[in-house]
C-alpha cells in the first residue's frame, strides 16, 4: 500500500515528524482521490456519480455523492486506470512532495499532480442535464481512503459477530 509506504518513509527520516506520520495515517493521498470544490450555491440537486467535466483542465471525474440544492461544497472523484502503475493523474491528500532526484509518478507514495483540477467552470450532467458550476478557489485534493479507516472499521468487521462468525461473512 502507497500510504504504508508514505509512512514509512516518514519514520525513517533523521528527524522524524510525528504530525506527519499521523497526518497520512489519518487523511492518506493514495486511495479514492477525490476533489473538493467551494461552489457558488447550487441551483438543483445533483447526483451521485454524475459526470463532471473540468472547463480548463478537461479532467472528467464523477461526483462522490448526492448534493443537495444550496449546498455550497462538492466532492468530485478523480478516474481511475486499470494500469496500478497509471491508476490516478492526481493524488495529494498528506503525502509529501517528491523529494528532488526523484521522479513524479502515481506509484510512487509521494504527491503527484499530472492532471489535477483547477480553479474553473464545472460542467456536471445530472439528469440528462448540463449544469455548469463556478468554482470559486482551487479544489483541496484528499484521499477517500485511508489506513486509519481500515484499521477502525477492523474491530467491528472481525469481533463483531454475525450470525454465524464475522459480521459481514457469509453463513457457509
Amino acid at each position: 500500500d502507497l500510504d504504508q509506504k508514505a509512512i514509512e518513509i516518514a519514520l525513517s527520516q533523521a528527524t522524524i515528524n510525528y504530525q506527519d506520520v499521523y497526518k497520512i495515517y489519518s487523511e492518506g493521498g493514495n486511495s479514492k482521490a477525490y476533489a473538493k470544490f467551494t461552489v457558488n450555491a447550487l441551483a438543483v440537486d445533483l447526483k451521485k456519480k454524475s459526470k463532471v467535466v473540468g472547463s480548463k483542465s478537461g479532467i472528467q471525474g464523477s461526483l462522490k455523492a448526492d448534493f443537495k440544492k444550496d449546498a455550497t461544497e462538492i466532492e468530485v472523484l478523480y478516474p481511475v486506470s486499470e494500469s496500478q502503475e497509471l491508476y490516478v493523474d492526481c493524488k495529494v491528500g498528506a503525502l509529501s512532495p517528491v523529494p528532488a532526484g526523484k521522479v513524479a509518478a502515481a506509484y510512487e507514495p509521494y504527491q503527484y499532480k499530472n492532471k489535477c483540477f483547477q480553479n474553473e467552470v464545472l460542467q456536471v450532467t445530472t439528469n440528462g442535464s448540463i449544469v455548469s458550476l463556478n468554482a470559486t478557489a482551487e479544489p483541496t485534493n484528499k484521499a477517500g481512503r485511508t489506513l486509519r479507516g481500515f484499521s477502525t472499521k477492523a474491530g467491528d468487521l472481525m469481533f463483531n459477530k454475525g450470525d454465524k462468525g464475522c459480521k459481514g461473512a457469509s453463513n457457509r
